[in-house]
Formats: structure tokens, C-alpha cells, sequence
């Protein structure tokens, strides 16, 4: 199940890619607010497997550090969203960073546990939604 909902995860940030590509509102609203909005909740949520792992597992290495680097993201992701107003570019180029970041340090702190399915799933769908971060970015900064 997992699995399925990682992948549907994905379909919020295409829908809202496109809509930016095609110059649509989406729900209303201008697409690019609707992306960093999503990408922030997103990376709210990833961070928020740090804090489970810590509390689920009292003899998890790394306990200090994985409780850090969960408020780091979800405060990165809340000064994302803050910034979408004012500049959004520099929402999207910190979300982006933010999700290579959170890969980074999953990986060298929480992979020994994880299985090599949902890794891999793991690492793909981040690289789509980097990809996405990225093009994004330079499709608004030159247009």
C-alpha cells in the first residue's frame, strides 16, 4: 500500500507542474502557489518519519540527529510556504534542495532499516519531484 500511495503522491505535483506549463489556475489558485504548498506538506511529512522513527524505536541511533533534521525540514518547509508571496523562486529552489537534503540524510541514517523496495521507490520519486522543483524554477525565472 505504501507503495501506491508514494506513487499516487506524486500526481498533485505533475497536475500542478502542468497547470504552470499551460499558464492554468489550479483549484483557483496561481500553480505555482498550489506546488510549493503541496511540496511543503510533503516535505512536512517526510520529516515526520525522523520523529516516528525516534519515538517508535527508544534504542535508535542517532536519536539527537534524526530529531534535528525533523524540525530542520518541517521549519523549511514552513519558511518555504511563508515565502511563496514574496518570492517564490526561492521557495521552489529551497523546497528542491530541501528534498535532496532529506534524501541524503535518510539514507545515511535510516536505510540499514529500511526495505530495498521501498528505498528504491523512495529515491526515484524524490528525483522526479527534484526534477520537477528544478524545471519548474527555470521555466518561471525565464518567462
Amino acid at each position: 500500500m505504501a507503495l501506491i500511495l508514494g506513487w499516487l503522491g506524486l500526481v498533485p505535483f505533475i497536475a500542478s507542474f502542468m497547470a504552470t506549463l499551460h499558464d492554468s489556475a489550479l483549484l483557483g489558485l496561481y500553480a505555482p502557489f498550489v506546488f510549493v504548498l503541496y511540496s511543503g506538506a510533503i516535505l512536512s511529512f517526510l520529516s515526520g518519519i525522523f520523529w516516528g522513527r525516534v519515538i517508535n524505536d527508544p534504542k535508535i541511533a542517532n536519536r539527537v540527529s534524526l530529531l534535528a533534521w525533523s524540525n530542520f525540514f518541517c521549519l523549511l518547509a514552513f519558511v518555504s510556504m511563508l515565502l511563496t508571496q514574496l518570492l517564490i523562486t526561492v521557495s521552489i529552489a529551497s523546497l528542491a534542495l530541501g528534498y535532496w537534503l532529506i534524501l541524503k540524510v535518510e539514507r545515511e541514517l535510516l536505510t540499514e532499516d529500511c526495505e530495498p523496495n521501498y528505498w528504491a521507490m523512495r529515491k526515484t520519486i524524490s528525483y522526479i519531484v527534484m526534477a520537477l522543483h528544478c524545471i519548474l524554477l527555470v521555466c518561471l525565472v525565464f518567462k
